[in-house]
């Protein structure tokens, strides 16, 4: 069997593939660290068995990564492997033709059962919901919008997401475990790269970006 490992953090793609290749022995793994580069690899190995793709890399569009490669490779089934566990990409990803949705929350194990049932024709979509844990990111429409923008990193987005929803600096550092020093230093980047002042004018600006990236039946 043939995967490649599609993520930006060079640790990640390693860890995964000591996992699978601690349960399947004979796997060769591949590894992409951008869409880009997802696709190429694709290319020079069409025969491939799964594909796992996080999301958010830097330079990617996620979305229309999923849309092509489904498009191109019909028979290979995707499955994202993202930080993210907001619903409505969840829903997304899935509508576009992506066999699985996992977070990087969840156990080897589980991980491992997941990827089984995709090989074996099924879709697995982890469940996110339970009386412990709330999803960090909230469900509304179009509120995948700030994460098709340009500029800003995939780290940058979630602070950003999570600023829109009134979450204060070490709300965030808590959510995303990092410090509140780095989080203070996304809000300042994101204000510059979005050219807002003030937190308030980051959920202005993502109502316009998703009036923006929804289309209408009609006018």
């Amino acid at each position: 069997m043939h995967f490649i490992i599609a993520d930006d953090h060079a640790l990640v793609r390693e860890g995964l593939a000591q996992t699978l290749q601690s349960k399947f022995p004979k796997l060769s793994i591949t590894q992409a660290a951008d869409g880009k580069g997802l696709l190429t690899n694709l290319e020079s190995n069409p025969v491939t068995d799964l594909v796992l793709f996080d999301m958010f890399m830097p330079g990617t569009n996620a979305f229309e990564t999923i849309s092509n490669i489904v498009s191109r490779w019909p028979e290979v089934p995707l499955v994202v492997v993202s930080a993210i566990d907001n619903p409505t990409i969840i829903a997304k990803a899935i509508d576009l033709g992506a066999s699985g949705y996992i977070t990087k929350s969840i156990s080897s194990d589980e991980m491992l059962r997941a990827l089984e049932q995709v090989l074996k024709g099924g879709t697995y979509v982890q469940n996110i919901s339970s009386p412990n844990k709330q999803s960090v990111f909230a469900s509304q429409p179009d509120d995948y919008a700030i994460y098709t923008l340009d500029g800003l990193t995939r780290r940058q987005k979630d602070v950003a997401w999570l600023l829109a929803q009134g979450k204060g600096n070490r709300e965030i550092a808590e959510l995303l475990g990092v410090s509140i020093h780095t989080v203070k230093v996304h809000v300042k980047n994101i204000f510059e790269l979005l050219g807002v002042s003030n937190r308030t004018e980051v959920l202005i600006k993502l109502k316009e970006l998703s009036r923006v990236t929804s289309t209408p039946e009609s006018e």
